[in-house]
């Protein structure tokens, strides 16, 4: 499939990227996915109807074989969500006239930062992406999330707190956990909470791989990891969770 972030419809598209897609979509028998909207601009139904007809000379494109995903970006509040609903239902029953592979409305709902959150106590983050989902889904359309993460681009912390971002039901609890520069046990003090808590899965370390390395940090196997690895770890999880 080609790069969503590459395969966006025109006229944000220069000539360079749609030859990209096109050569993209040649190894893959013409697939395709097909991203409108943005982290700056909501989907547009009458712009994306006006970027066919381009898109289909530019890039050979069959609409039978791309994949329409449908982005809303950031959606952090009730608020959010009384404004964005209205746009993806307009821009489905756009699509829906077109033979699309599939529809998928996708949003981001983690805030650029948990620096600001409680330590030593999980916190309840309302997962308002998926709830954006459930408030469409009789459209028959899928589901798409960015993960544990902000949809925007986010800077590196120096030296970030361990944390988790654990995906359950309705929610992310965020685990933050303080450490000294001689304390490397707050991570295993960290795991050891989430392993105990009532939103750890029922099927525990078997869940997910991610799951697994945090059981084992709980029992004091392994080092601690770092930013990417606890990152790696609630992606796992969070994928598994949307799975099941």
């Amino acid at each position: 499939m080609g790069n969503p972030d590459a395969a966006s419809p025109p006229p944000h598209d220069t000539e360079a990227r749609l030859t990209d897609v096109r050569h993209a979509a040649d190894l893959h028998s013409g697939h395709t996915i097909l991203r409108l909207g943005s982290d700056t601009r909501d989907p547009d139904d009458s712009e994306a109807e006006e970027a066919l007809d381009r898109l289909r000379y530019e890039i050979a494109l069959t609409i039978e074989h791309c994949h329409r995903v449908l982005d809303v970006s950031e959606v952090r509040s009730e608020r959010d969500l009384t404004r964005v609903e209205p746009v993806v239902r307009k821009c489905v029953f756009w699509a829906q006239r077109y033979p699309w592979r599939s529809i998928t409305v996708a949003a981001g709902a983690m805030p650029q930062s948990i620096s600001h959150l409680p330590v030593h106590t999980p916190t309840a983050l309302r997962r308002w992406d998926l709830q954006l989902w459930q408030r469409v889904q009789d459209l028959g359309i899928q589901y798409a999330d960015y993960g544990i993460a902000h949809p925007g681009t986010a800077g590196a912390a120096w030296r970030p707190m361990p944390s988790l971002r654990y995906s359950d039901d309705e929610v992310w609890w965020i685990y933050l956990w303080p450490q000294g520069v001689a304390d490397r046990h707050a991570m295993y003090d960290l795991c050891k909470e989430l392993v105990a808590s009532d939103h750890w899965p029922t099927q525990g370390r078997d869940f997910s791989w991610g799951d697994h390395q945090i059981a084992a940090r709980a029992d004091g196997v392994g080092g601690p990891g770092n930013a990417a690895n606890w990152r790696a770890w609630t992606t796992s999880h969070h994928l598994a969770q949307v799975m099941d």
